[in-house]
């Protein structure tokens, strides 16, 4: 390639030929102009520009070539002409792929494209192989002449094959796309790249056969749609103008001219007065655009739109809403009005498990449901996130997920609402009214309200949270005044022949132990001891529920007690109070003094224990039955059983949670333990109260403080032999 046949003034001559490629030129600057100075979806404004650039050159060539008396000048701006179309058709490619969501999909392909397309460009400019030289067509323009046996055809193919692709692609898509806008997006887009390509037309002038080329005339056809595409259509979803690019194009153009200018006016002078002239004129536009840029910036406070005025509204509004529906209702009614767009969904996930919900309620199907690991991903990308935005995101294994949950709810924009590491919720967005992309300036207004919208309802979540702990508080009060109604106090009770004195502690405010005696005609005395699985309010209400219904058993009965029929009643009731969550073990003890016998029969419950004085000290023995706990539904496994009394004999019922409170070893306190301590109860000790304080403190100073896992009841109970009724 002779550089100095480029550069040598004398090789040119002005000719109208030049205008036709001069008015493409145009179009294609615009084009890469346009591109530059905005903000939009990065992977098509980045191949869109990678387009524009390769073709500027194409256009721009033959212009001068149009112009040029010269045939080796001619044939070095030739190669320089055609030498980055083969990248400009790479990047059409990766523009196309972009546009049909399918970037992803074809990477090695696109590395592919790029390697070779590069490869080709110091082949074209500085070999033979592309273009060895130039001819005069019949309209007396220069054109390069293509050899027979070189590679030209190769990159022609090449230049078709990445076009072709990518409008194949497109094509697919366009009957797979329900949204018109993007439809008529996709169509256009082929129609225009597919103008471009139509340059190939040219093909026949490199070897001789033709007029006058005609690829200048599609170029700025397909190009002209394709900027109408980008102004009207918003066909890269351009969101601002960048500001930034535009400043960089005045201060690189005003530098480009600067330089020129000190360079003539210091034609002649010695390198060391040029290179001091050129460092003045960079040091005067430097200061010079700094000194623009801050006498333009606005002194004081910007004036706020109607926008941000309506966003801080929106903030001290929030605030004081705690009904989570209201919070969405008003996040709704203002993107409505900020961003223009009509197709707005609020979601929420389920307090109950891991579904979502719409504002009205409404459970989100399962493949419109954000997936658990996505959601881990949103929470560490807590901003809005643009559909255009996912060819170039790094989404790996989650890029289906997030994809779907696009399509399921006709979105363009995901807002997820974060706060605190944790995803409270997400606004799905859908295009904007016009069908045009979202602005800069509206992502940043989604981007404070997503903020705002997490926020509250966080406080909206705690507050529900909070009222909900004081509800539950009032239901536990009720439910442990209930309890302590229904089960004796610490007091010494005596009946006929019977002496009695018990203590309840629940491991919460109310549990699930209960215990009762009650006289009967005869000199009779009825004790039942019982423990539902579990503590809390629901233990307490099965209880209250296995409670009410012997109180009115006994009652029913009278003299006839049965204690089989009795568990059996009990048995029904559990079972229904309590559904299959919940078993209650029970003991019922009937006590006939005058007579010297027990009758008792066992629910699953621990059997109380019998001790009497002996020979050598204290004698223990079990009231020994068996029986399925109540609420296992079987009825027909109770069976009564009878033993002898003696006057003095002490009777001692309790709960497991007696024997398996612990120590803050875990070391419990055990059967063994408590036997040891019965048989060595003193003989002349006959204070039923004093039996059980002295079981209960050896209890709790085994526990060292360490809190019971369970409730605890003890029941002591001693045969006088003497009816006091």
């Amino acid at each position: 390639m002779t550089v100095d046949a480029i550069l040598d003034a004398s090789s040119y001559a002005f000719n109208l030929r030049s205008l036709p490629f001069a008015g493409a030129t145009v179009i294609v600057l615009a084009v890469a102009l346009y591109v530059l100075f905005t903000a939009g979806a990065p992977a098509l404004r980045g191949a869109l520009l990678i387009v524009a650039i390769g073709l500027l050159p194409f256009p721009t060539g033959l212009a001068i070539i149009g112009s040029t008396t010269d045939p080796g000048a001619a044939t070095a701006l030739s190669k320089l002409a055609i030498s980055l179309i083969p990248l400009s058709s790479a990047g059409a490619m990766v523009f196309l792929l972009a546009l049909a969501g399918r970037l992803a999909h074809h990477k090695w392909l696109v590395v592919f494209a790029f390697v070779t397309s590069v490869a080709t460009v110091p082949v074209t400019i500085f070999t033979s192989l592309v273009i060895n030289g130039v001819w005069r067509t019949p309209v007396d323009l220069y054109y390069f002449r293509v050899p027979v046996d070189g590679i030209a055809q190769l990159e022609a193919v090449q230049i078709g094959l990445w076009v072709g692709i990518g409008i194949v692609v497109v094509a697919r898509r366009i009957r797979e796309e329900p949204n018109s806008s993007r439809r008529r997006q996709l169509r256009g887009s082929v129609i225009a790249f597919s103008l471009c390509a139509a340059g190939l037309l040219d093909v026949p002038l490199g070897y001789g056969i033709g007029w006058f080329p005609v690829s200048w005339l599609a170029l700025a056809l397909g190009l002209s749609l394709a900027l109408r595409l980008l102004v009207v259509d918003d066909l890269i979803r351009a969101r601002a103008l960048d500001l930034r690019a535009l400043w960089g194009m005045v201060y690189v153009g005003l530098l480009i001219l600067g330089l020129w200018l000190a360079l003539l006016g210091v034609d002649g002078a010695p390198l060391w007065v040029r290179i001091g002239a050129v460092a003045v004129v960079f040091v005067i536009l430097r200061v010079g655009v700094s000194l623009i840029r801050t006498i333009g910036r606005p002194r004081g406070r910007a004036t706020r739109t109607p926008l941000e005025r309506a966003l801080d509204r929106y903030a001290q509004r929030v605030q004081s809403l705690r009904d989570q529906q209201q919070i969405g209702e008003v996040t709704v009614e203002l993107l409505e009005l900020g961003v223009g767009c009509e197709q707005i969904e609020f979601l929420t996930p389920s307090e109950s498990d891991y579904s979502w919900e719409r504002l009205d309620g409404e459970t989100l199907a399962e493949e419109q449901t954000p997936d658990p690991l996505l959601l881990v991903w949103l929470q560490q990308h807590d901003r809005p996130i643009l559909r255009d935005d996912l060819a170039t995101m790094r989404l790996g294994d989650l890029r289906p997920s997030l994809a779907l949950l696009y399509e399921m709810h006709d979105a363009e924009v995901l807002v997820p609402l974060v706060n605190r590491d944790e995803v409270v919720g997400m606004i799905a967005l859908g295009a904007p009214d016009e069908g045009r992309g979202y602005r800069q300036e509206e992502l940043n207004f989604l981007r404070r309200l997503q903020e705002h919208a997490a926020a509250a309802l966080v406080y909206a979540r705690m507050h529900r949270e909070a009222t909900e702990r004081v509800e539950v508080d009032k239901e536990v009060g009720l439910a442990a005044a209930v309890q302590r109604a229904f089960v004796p106090g610490s007091e010494v009770i005596e009946r006929s022949g019977v002496v009695v004195a018990g203590i309840y502690e629940p491991a919460s405010r109310c549990g699930g132990d209960w215990w009762s005696v009650h006289e009967l005609e005869h000199g009779r005395v009825l004790v039942l001891i019982g423990d539902v699985t579990g503590h809390g309010v629901a233990a307490a209400m099965v209880t209250a529920a296995a409670k009410g219904c012997y109180d009115v058993a006994q009652r029913l009965m009278r003299e006839e007690v049965d204690l089989v029929r009795l568990l059996g009643l009990l048995d029904a009731t559990v079972r229904h109070a309590g559904g299959s969550q919940f078993y209650m073990t029970c003991f019922a003890t009937l006590l006939d003094p005058a007579a010297g016998k027990v009758r008792f029969a066992n629910a699953g419950h621990v059997v109380p224990y019998v001790v009497r004085p002996g020979e050598a000290g204290m004698e223990l023995d079990v009231l020994a039955a068996r029986g399925d706990p109540l609420g296992a539904g079987d009825p027909e496994k109770y069976v009564q059983h009878e033993a002898d009394l003696r006057d003095g004999d002490l009777l001692v019922w309790y709960t497991d949670g007696l024997v398996e409170c612990a120590n803050p070893h875990r070391q419990q306190f055990g059967d063994r333990r408590m036997q040891r301590m019965l048989r060595r109860l003193d003989r002349g000790v006959t204070d039923v109260a004093a039996v059980r304080d002295h079981v209960v403190m050896a209890a709790v100073a085994f526990q060292e403080g360490h809190p019971a896992d369970d409730d605890i009841t003890l029941v002591v109970g001693r045969i006088t032999g003497t009816a006091t009724s």
